[in-house]
């Protein structure tokens, strides 16, 4: 089965769902890995009449997808295991469970931050709970720092315009064994797909093999320009942070953040220090400028696997239930004091929220323009005092580079965000638009950066 399962993982990449044929492939895949997880509790002498099994789902998924995810789980339970016990596969928001892998060791109010691929989750936990006190979900992660820009149609970008590829591509070419399968692989990613974030992860997975010298981690670290697209990465992360934080009425700054997910390893490029007080300090300098409120101490904390403390945290949690009424909440991007600068609830204020059609009149996206203006200045101000070449290790020029063409297109990859995630006119927004134009202009700046002397 397991051949099964890594050729329909490979096509689900690329798969919305929404077809009738997708749903196939999606019962499909989930049932060969249920025969994974049968075999591997045979091998280990286990009662698949006990075995219990949590999976994991994006908080961005609505009601009806939910609903479906949770049918097709139970029937695949149901029949490779051959159990009527409902209750032994529960779900859980895979933005919950690192909270409480982490919560023993980092007590009182916790941002985690679990950055996965194509989107990120925050949630925020007080009194040591299993639930959090809200969650957010944004199409901000990963590839939005080494991928093709906006992932869908028209306004796709290719690899061929890529800077991480662009600054990296000669390396790896000359490292790999010529006709070898990791050759065929690079190939495929680079002339059949052309998608920079696989090969981006194709370089990460590198670092794992024994026979290979190439630490694509080790080469960020070491280049002084294009670090930066990942440090505005964080800052954008913890800037709409605090902003939900300030508009649901928060108090306090979190006394720790939590990361999970792969792509938050990357922290590690650009603060390379034990604790890493570098970016700590970022984050609270942005907690004070968004919430006005100074925060003595915020711990970070990073684990080595980042992916494996979801697993971990559900199991010593022993959760054994569905978590699934947790409020999921969103800042569209506003800056004024209308709804658009409200943080909204995606269940309870359906009738306060404005239409995507909405954003065809007045200064609406206007409003969006200036709350990225707005971070753009914060990072200004923040980097006018410290300094960017001895905490960050990275170059001037780039961040000079970057204040020059930042503000050229936020109106335009704006756009392009609206049509690359298009949802109809007629309904309600149902996720921020703030790191839609930071997206377009992460992706811009790779590439305008690696056109530059680097190393």
């Amino acid at each position: 089965f397991y051949p099964t399962y890594l050729q329909l993982q490979t096509k689900l990449k690329w798969s919305n769902y929404s077809k009738r044929e997708d749903k196939i492939l999606v019962e499909n895949y989930i049932e060969c890995l249920m025969y994974i997880v049968l075999y591997k509790t045979l091998l280990l002498n286990g009662d698949p009449q006990k075995t219990k099994i949590t999976w994991f789902y994006p908080v961005s998924m609505d009601s009806f997808e939910k609903g479906i995810f949770f049918d097709v789980w139970q029937k695949a339970f149901k029949k490779v295991f051959r159990s009527d016990v409902s209750e032994n596969i529960n779900a859980v928001p895979e933005s919950i469970a690192p909270y409480l892998h982490y919560r023993t060791a980092y007590p009182g109010l916790s941002l985690s931050v679990d950055i996965g691929g194509g989107s990120s989750d925050i949630a925020v936990f007080k009194n040591a709970s299993n639930s959090p006190e809200f969650i957010s979900s944004i199409k901000f992660a990963g590839n939005a720092i080494f991928g093709d820009g906006f992932p869908y149609g028209a306004f796709a970008n290719s690899s061929d315009n890529n800077g991480f590829v662009k600054a990296y591509r000669k390396n790896i070419e000359s490292t790999i064994q010529k006709g070898s399968q990791r050759e065929q692989i690079l190939l495929d990613i680079l002339e059949s797909r052309k998608d920079s974030a696989d090969f981006s992860s194709f370089l990460f997975s590198l670092e794992n093999e024994e026979d290979i010298k190439f630490n694509y981690t080790d080469f960020l670290k070491q280049d002084r320009k294009l670090k930066l697209p990942i440090l505005i990465f964080y800052g954008a992360i913890i800037y709409y942070s605090a902003n939900l934080l300030k508009k649901l009425g928060t108090t306090e700054i979190p006394k720790n953040i939590l990361f999970s997910g792969t792509a938050s390893k990357t922290i590690k490029i650009i603060d390379t220090q034990a604790g890493n007080p570098n970016i700590s300090n970022l984050f609270k300098y942005f907690f004070k400028q968004v919430m006005g409120i100074e925060s003595e101490q915020l711990n970070i904390a990073l684990a080595d696997n980042p992916k494996e403390i979801t697993c971990k945290g559900v199991l010593r949690a022993d959760i054994d239930e569905d978590i699934t009424n947790c409020p999921v909440v969103f800042w569209i991007g506003g800056n004024d004091n209308s709804i658009w600068s409200r943080a909204l609830n995606k269940s309870t204020d359906i009738p306060d929220t404005p239409y995507y059609r909405d954003l065809e009149t007045g200064n609406n996206k206007t409003l969006i323009e200036n709350s990225v203006n707005q971070f753009f200045a914060l990072l200004d101000g923040y980097f006018r005092n410290v300094n960017l070449e001895g905490d960050f290790g990275i170059d001037n020029s780039a961040y000079l580079k970057f204040k020059q063409m930042r503000s050229l297109n936020i109106r335009d990859f704006l756009e392009q965000g609206l049509k690359a995630f298009y949802k109809s006119s007629e309904k309600h927004i149902e996720e921020t638009l703030f790191f839609y134009p930071l997206i377009g202009i992460l992706n811009k700046l790779a590439f305008e950066l690696a056109n530059t002397d680097n190393q």
